[in-house]
């Protein structure tokens, strides 16, 4: 009887060992202070594209950094870009609004064309973690050409331009796609962004309207942070999914939604 006792209490220290011993998971940490970025794309011809998100305006930590999202249409060039940024010291959010300002802005920009729009409005801070629907589509106010336009309802704030590509075809692009881009090193173990959704996500056809997403995206990149996240697949019925983005240092499973 003495044996047997003897045999469990050393199987029981063994076990206790273990579990004071078992190593814990090292915070997941990608350098992004070059710039690391977060997408979710659909291919295919399209003459804009529609989604609402969140406006958000995070404290970036070092000297020289950039924040951005944005619905972007095209791949290659040209390419349109309309969303928001916040840059800070001499990072390379300057390439989306040049203009000094360090605050929040939202911003339209063309890249890579001979004809193109490139606006910026500084926004508001009554407008702050108020969803902001964010439109490029064919438009008679803006024919030839398209009207790209930032609105926010709760304030009943509209931001628009009219821009064309420039190429052979003004409002054509090919490729639709979610962007949330980051140049900093957030907080150890924080976020740096509170998630949100983008939701009524839809491309729109050469009269202007709009067709939900119904199908999974093409081409995704989720390299936390910043981190993208599909919680509701884009299928018929749903309006067009439900995508959920965020910036937190460490890895993690789900962005949690907040301001």
């Amino acid at each position: 009887m003495r044996r047997v006792f003897i045999v469990v209490l050393f199987v029981f220290s063994l076990l206790l060992v273990s579990v004071l011993f078992v190593p814990t998971q090292a915070a997941h940490a990608t350098n992004c202070s070059s710039s690391c970025i977060a997408y979710s794309y659909w291919d295919g011809p399209t003459y804009g594209g529609a989604t609402i998100t969140t406006v958000s305006d995070p404290t970036l930590t070092n000297t020289n950094a950039y924040w951005a999202r944005y619905l972007r249409m095209g791949n290659g060039t040209p390419r349109l870009f309309v969303g928001m940024v916040v840059n800070k010291g001499n990072g390379d959010g300057s390439i989306l609004c040049n203009n000094g300002i360090h605050s929040l802005q939202y911003f339209v920009y063309v890249w890579g064309s001979s004809s193109s729009a490139h606006k910026c409005w500084t926004a508001q801070s009554s407008e702050y973690n108020q969803l902001v629907g964010l439109t490029a589509k064919p438009d008679s106010r803006c024919t030839p050409e398209l009207d790209v336009s930032l609105e926010i309802p709760a304030t009943n704030s509209l931001y628009e331009v009219c821009s064309t590509n420039g190429g052979s075809n003004p409002n054509l692009y090919n490729r639709m796609e979610f962007d949330e881009i980051l140049a900093d090193n957030p907080p150890t173990n924080q976020h740096e962004v509170w998630g949100v959704d983008w939701i009524d996500n839809g491309y729109e056809s050469i009269n202007g309207t709009i067709t939900y997403q119904n199908r999974v995206v093409d081409g995704y990149s989720n390299p936390q942070p910043p981190q993208e996240f599909w919680v509701t697949d884009p299928m018929n019925g749903n309006f067009g999914g439900d995508m959920q983005s965020c910036v937190y240092q460490a890895f993690v499973f789900h962005c949690n939604i907040g301001s």
